[in-house]
């Protein structure tokens, strides 16, 4: 059983890497943090164009048909900035339900 992440995975890791370093930095984070509303709609904007928030709907759907592993490379990477977003839960909870559908 091959238990490495695919190129596609690996490259899906590197983009969102690259865009917390240039896009959603610490300070960028705590400036949403701190602000009245805790949330930015250009950055939500940001994660849209990246196809993020897309990812677990299939292709027919408009989505980009990724699966679980994909999902946590996103909230791994996410995770390791110790990301306030209400974006995990709602991807989450969206993922039990597909779950649930499928299993």
């Amino acid at each position: 059983m091959n238990l490495n992440y695919s190129e596609e995975q690996t490259m899906l890791r590197e983009q969102i890497q690259k865009f917390c370093e240039s896009e959603y930095d610490f300070y960028k984070r705590e400036d949403i943090v701190k602000s009245d509303s805790d949330f930015d709609p250009n950055v939500w904007k940001l994660f849209a164009e990246q196809g993020w928030l897309s990812m677990p709907f299939s292709e027919d759907a408009g989505g980009l048909g990724f699966g679980a592993i994909e999902l946590s490379i996103l909230f791994e990477e996410f995770g390791e900035l110790f990301t306030e977003l209400l974006y995990a839960q709602d991807e989450v909870n969206i993922l039990m339900l597909i779950i649930r559908i499928y299993l």
